[in-house]
């Protein structure tokens, strides 16, 4: 598909307000007795982000457009699909000039600049490799402004995002000392991991727990993660589609009460379990996470059928969506491969998902009724298949490994 960014001059202030709003003058202008009544939006006002969603919605509309069923900010119109992230907008479509019309079009309503194409979206770089079969996706600008916000553009290197122990709270730790912000470095880390190194998700995830109160330890953490950056900037997602297999496919995985050994026993948090989830179409990586479960599981199985559960709603999501988008492009979506699998390395987990017996047996009955919903797809939509831990691609994302078993996780799911 051809690309085009497209950036709408002071977004904001584009976008009519629909409510009575009164600002004082600005410095300069004061007149006794007199304030202004605003007829756009401006920055500054909280219902302005709203506002111009729904101006350029309008105008998306009004020119054959239609808003995706599970993604508010997703129109397709047959041929063209527009994306947008707040003011940065992306277009795709098969023709460059069916794109070039529909910003010629747009700017008769809109102030809007023409970018580049999809590559540096949203900071993110693409590159296409010369046997023209890989993409690669990276972030060294953010990365930049990560170890130049931490002053560590000389850093020592780490072979590994994390340590093998996980962080604690430390609640009786020495407090911070170090001159960056440790939210700020954090929130940054955070959307480098969600768009192109899910390599450091669970080290992140890990120093975003303790983003309200963080001790010196913790900014030891962020700094190992800035280590390992340093030695990895310029790596991210190395994608080599595979059209064999066009389906959405998951690997859930679950690390049973991994903070019991360094919490304090008497916390219930330290015995709550970690989910680590992937979502990979064509065999690409698309959707992945590592977050703490919201409850205690009582076993290995549970902790590990509560993940599949939690997995399996952002594949139904991701399903869903494919289907809306080949069904409005009139993309050609093989129906052999429409069938979902699901990788599990438990057999008890998998064994509990496929069966079609009763859910409430001794080992079971406490699981609660919410995880067992997807059990109605299990056939038709989606299998769930066990394979061997080594090949677990969302490993990485419920523990800290050794630099071996992590380059190993590596490779899986980035590419290199």
């Amino acid at each position: 598909l051809e690309t085009q960014q497209v950036d709408y001059t002071n977004a904001f202030c584009q976008a009519p307000l629909d409510q009575t709003v009164f600002v004082e003058l600005p410095a300069g202008f004061e007149s006794p007795n007199k304030v202004l009544l605003l007829q756009k939006s401006v920055y500054g006002l909280r219902q302005s982000p709203l506002n111009f969603y729904k101006h350029l919605r309008q105008g998306l509309e009004s020119r054959g457009f239609t808003k995706s069923n599970h993604d508010d900010c997703l129109f397709t119109n047959g041929d063209t699909i527009v994306l947008f992230w707040v003011d940065d907008c992306i277009f795709y479509s098969k023709k460059s000039v069916t794109i070039d019309n529909l910003i010629l079009s747009l700017k008769d309503e809109f102030l809007l600049e023409k970018e580049e194409d999809m590559a540096g979206f949203l900071g993110i770089q693409i590159d296409r490799g010369k046997d023209n079969k890989t993409l690669t996706m990276t972030q060294t600008g953010l990365i930049d402004r990560i170890l130049m916000a931490m002053d560590m553009q000389d850093c020592n290197l780490k072979y590994t995002p994390a340590e093998k122990d996980p962080l604690c709270k430390d609640e009786d730790g020495p407090p911070c000392c170090e001159n960056w912000d440790y939210r700020s470095i954090v929130g940054m880390m955070l959307y480098l991991a969600g768009s192109t190194r899910p390599d450091i998700a669970y080290a992140v995830h890990q120093c975003a727990r303790f983003s309200h109160n963080p001790k010196h330890s913790h900014e030891v953490g962020v700094k190992h993660i800035a280590r390992y950056l340093k030695g990895t900037h310029d790596k991210g997602i190395i994608m080599q589609p595979d059209d064999t297999k066009l389906c959405i496919d998951m690997f859930a995985d679950a690390d049973f009460a991994g903070l019991y050994n360094t919490e304090d026993k008497q916390d219930p948090v330290s015995v709550k379990s970690r989910t680590g989830i992937l979502l990979t179409f064509g065999n690409v990586p698309i959707l992945w996470s590592s977050k703490l479960q919201s409850e205690i599981a009582l076993s290995t199985l549970e902790a590990e059928y509560i993940a599949l559960s939690q997995g399996m709603r952002d594949l139904v999501s991701a399903r869903r969506l494919l289907a809306e988008l080949g069904e409005r492009m009139d993309y050609k979506v093989m129906k052999k491969y429409y069938v979902s699998k699901v990788w599990e390395d438990n057999t008890g987990t998998q064994n509990l998902a496929n069966s079609k017996g009763p859910l409430m047996t001794s080992c079971t009955q406490h699981i609660a009724i919410k995880y067992h919903w997807f059990r109605s797809m299990i056939g038709p939509q989606i299998e769930i298949l066990r394979f061997d831990t080594k090949e677990q691609r969302a490993d990485i994302f419920t523990k800290g490994l050794t630099r071996f078993m992590f380059e190993q996780g590596r490779k899986l799911v980035s590419g290199w």
